[in-house]
């Protein structure tokens, strides 16, 4: 007879966890050599193996090799972004992407095994198995039995000034009419000029209140930053100039601690991307996910906010860019803590009206679902901005293609398992602490009358200020709803 075998606690757990993933008894039997009574046996005690594997956890954490936190990061980030794509994730594809992690990071001592998974999930509360979700498309159906049997579930019991939504828009912050075909129908993909756009996260509620202004650029400490003491916006920055899921985490934690302070509860509606998890442990913020690919249908920013505050701001750029060639012995630049400015000036200009209409046109509120949109941005090619830029002999665009021209540029990170493993790393190029100085300002060679002649120059001097002190009367309502 052969000797009976014993197993440690650890490949106890090892077996049980395979069996939870769903490997079947006589896999498990053929590879540990047993029979079919000792694996059903662990089964029938998994709870009580589990609770004293659990009771040296406290040892398990100090043993745990420091060196395969790494892995264990990575395959974090992974696995939130496959989550949020609702793909089903099981034990065995955890392991098989731990071991893939491990060979990118040169680990070859690595073995994933089930207890490793085991703990993994322990300690980010991590439930394997099948995910619910929508379908790749959604129809006009669906939209319509999630505004009429879902939302109404989701809002009960929160105010108008309770419901908000978010969402991120690029910009182009230099753009002029003049070179926009030179980026229509850019995406950016893959962090591409990162130099020449941001990413504005934006959050406004169903009462017509809106959050103060993000901006994430790629530059952590802009030279066209020194000596500003505050900015009207909060300042985030990675090498893309996206939203990332950490910069999501940090942006609503600090949200949720806001609110807790002052004693109020909100329900945040959002879309499904890699850059938007699930977090867990908020007091006063309830996430609440829009169904996939319905943005277009059902998300109030989507309906007329987005177009009017980029509207707003392209009407600053250009007001910006005529008196400067008018000045015609300054030269037209825009830096970034210019395309702040702006931004914050034109986010004050998108009326409570707007939003609220915003909002019902979504299918969210009672309010009129005609006219969107503030009316000064209906048709800005005859406002006098642009009108004297065009007169002038420049070569324009019509205000809608230059309102719209950055639409479809990626404001959120989808990362490559090379990428994944970069950001682990913390990799970290020098350019990313402070951009070159011609990176900040953007100078134009306009041919617009033969005796202007705009000159590219590097290092015009900045006049720095407060920005509190150079508002216009109408910024001083207050914008920022911190305590919302």
């Amino acid at each position: 007879m052969a000797p009976r075998r014993t197993f440690t606690v650890k490949e106890k757990v090892d077996i049980i966890s395979r069996f939870k993933n769903g490997e079947n008894y006589v896999d498990l039997c053929n590879q540990f050599g047993v029979s079919h009574s000792t694996i059903s046996t662990m089964w029938k005690n998994h709870t009580t193996i589990l609770e004293s594997f659990e009771s040296k956890s406290l040892k398990i954490k100090k043993n745990h090799n420091p060196t395969h936190q790494d892995i264990e990061n990575a395959l974090l980030v992974w696995f939130k972004a496959q989550r949020i794509q609702n793909v089903p994730i099981s034990g065995p594809l955890l392991q098989e992407k731990a071991n893939h992690f491990a060979r990118q990071l040169g680990k070859t001592n690595f073995e994933c095994l089930g207890s490793w998974i085991y703990r993994f999930r322990q300690h980010h509360d991590i439930v394997v198995g099948k995910v619910c979700g929508e379908s790749a498309s959604v129809s006009q159906n669906d939209c319509d039995n999630w505004l009429r049997t879902v939302l109404p579930k989701l809002t009960e019991g929160y105010t108008d000034s309770q419901i908000w939504n978010a969402d991120e828009i690029g910009l182009f912050f230099k753009l002029t009419p003049d070179r926009t075909l030179k980026f229509k129908g850019e995406k950016c993909a893959g962090g591409k000029l990162s130099k020449d756009r941001i990413t504005v996260p934006v959050a406004s509620n169903m009462a017509g209140e809106k959050r103060k202004l993000l901006v994430i650029g790629k530059a952590k400490k802009p030279r066209c930053f020194k000596n500003v003491k505050t900015l009207p916006v909060d300042y985030e920055a990675n090498k893309k100039a996206w939203m990332t899921s950490e910069t999501f985490e940090k942006v609503l934690r600090k949200w949720d601690s806001q609110l807790r302070g002052n004693k109020k509860k909100i329900i945040l509606f959002i879309d499904n991307c890699p850059a938007h998890p699930q977090i867990q442990n908020f007091t006063n913020i309830k996430l609440a996910f829009l169904p996939p690919n319905t943005t277009s249908v059902i998300q109030p920013i989507d309906q007329g906010i987005i177009k009017t505050l980029k509207s707003h701001y392209r009407k600053l750029l250009v007001e910006k860019m005529v008196n400067d060639i008018e000045k015609s012995t300054t030269p037209f630049a825009v830096n970034l803590l210019d395309a702040i400015k702006m931004i914050t000036t034109a986010w004050v200009r998108v009326t409570p009206d707007t939003i609220k209409k915003c909002f019902s046109h979504a299918g969210f509120g009672k309010f009129s679902t005609f006219n969107t949109t503030d009316e000064d941005s209906d048709d800005e090619l005859n406002n006098l901005p642009l009108a004297r830029l065009s007169s002038a002999q420049a070569t324009v665009t019509d205000w809608e293609t230059y309102v719209n021209i950055d639409n479809q540029v990626i404001t959120t990170d989808n990362l490559t398992d090379n990428e994944i493993i970069e950001s682990v790393l913390q990799t970290q190029e020098k350019e990313d602490e402070e951009e070159e100085e011609d990176c900040n300002l953007c100078f134009i060679q306009i041919g617009i009358v033969s005796d202007i002649k705009i000159e590219s120059e590097i290092g015009s001097s900045i006049e720095s200020q407060n920005w509190n002190q150079e508002r216009d009367s109408d910024q001083k309502q207050d914008q920022y709803q911190n305590q919302n």
